[in-house]
This record gives structure tokens, sequence and C-alpha cells, in this order.
């Protein structure tokens, strides 16, 4: 027993110390963890002045490229054969991005899944986060699985993409997957896709995931 009430009052610092040693850790990382701002995620992408490159491999296995691969020869000779490249993901399939169907590979055993996505910062590329998420993994999972993430250039559609798989299946959050991609790559994802990203990033953080 206290001989003296004021004694064992807890003092401000003291009542603020122990309310954190009694937090749930899970509770502390939420309180810690601030989403980034799209003027966050740029200060990071504009630090960045990699040299441009056709293709760089992100993670093991898992390559980020544009289209100039796509054409036949080059891709056949270099890209498919030389990297091994099992699996292809087409951020810009359509005739008004890179118009390559499934078939255009049909004499080398690729695995081929093409969307129909703008670089503009209107579209909503969200909806192919969880589907090309899946593929990608689903890629890297197979034996001796390869996969390339390319869109027109390799900087917006595609690197979102990437970027999105890296938070969902990696568990990363949006600025360490950036800062891991473009460690490797050159990319400039365009405004609307990054606060889709920063949509995704609370999605995942609010669900524990």
């Amino acid at each position: 027993m206290c001989p003296n009430k004021l004694d064992c009052q807890e003092t401000v610092p003291q009542e603020q110390s122990r309310r954190r040693l009694e937090m749930p850790v899970r509770a502390m990382t939420e309180q810690r963890y601030r989403t980034p701002s799209i003027r966050d995620l740029e200060n990071v992408l504009y630090l960045r002045n990699n040299t441009f490159s056709h293709v760089d491999e992100i993670v093991p296995n898992l390559y980020l490229g544009d289209s100039t691969g796509v054409s036949k020869g080059i891709m056949d000779d270099f890209m498919l054969k030389g990297l091994g490249i099992t699996h292809i993901l087409n951020a810009a399939h359509g005739q008004c991005g890179v118009n390559v169907k499934a078939g255009f590979y049909a004499d080398i055993p690729i695995c081929y899944y093409g969307i129909k996505a703008i670089d503009d910062p209107s579209f909503n590329l969200s909806v192919f986060f969880n589907s090309t998420a899946k593929f990608i993994k689903e890629g890297l999972e197979s034996p001796l699985g390869k996969v390339l993430v390319h869109c027109a250039m390799g900087i917006s559609r595609s690197s979102t993409l990437v970027i999105a798989f890296l938070m969902i299946h990696r568990r990363l959050s949006v600025m360490d997957a950036i800062k891991l991609v473009v460690e490797k790559r050159y990319i400039r994802p365009n405004n609307g896709f990054l606060a889709q990203l920063i949509q995704l990033d609370k999605q995942l953080r609010h669900s524990g995931v």
C-alpha cells in the first residue's frame, strides 16, 4: 500500500509509456505507419535516375520491360529463349497498345495474359490488380517459371501492376514496393495509377494482409 496517494499517481509521460506497452503490436504498427501521399511517391521516383533499358529483372524471375522485345525474332532469339520466359503479361493489349495475342506465341510454350489498359490517369487499372497479381504469382511458382510484364514503354502500366503484385503477394508497402522497383528500372506511373496504389495500400493495411 502506498503511504502517500499522490506518490502513486502516474505522471503524464509514465501513463503514455504504460499505454504504449499495453497496446497490441498490430495497433502500434498501424499507429506508426503513415500512408504516403502522391507527392511522397513522386519524390522517390524523381530522385532515381536509372539508365533506361528494354527489360530488367525486378525480383528473381520477374522481368519488367517495354514492347521492343515483342517483335518477332528479337523476342524469340533473345528474350524468350535467352531469358527463358514462360509467362507474359501484356498491360497494353489491343489495337491501341501492343496488339499481340496468345496465338502470337503459338510456336513457343508461353502462357499469355493481356489486358486492355491505357496510360491515362483516369483509367481504372486497379480492377486488374488481383487478377494480374495472381497470374504473376502462379507463373513464378510454376516449374522453371519466369514472368515478363510489359506494356508499350515498361514505365507506367506494367510497372504499376508489378508494384501491385509486390504489395499483394510479397506484402510490401506501396513505398517499399516502389523503392524496390526503381532500384532496378526507370519507371514513372502516372498520378492516377499512384493514387490507385495508395488506395490498395490502405486496403491491405486495413485487412491486415
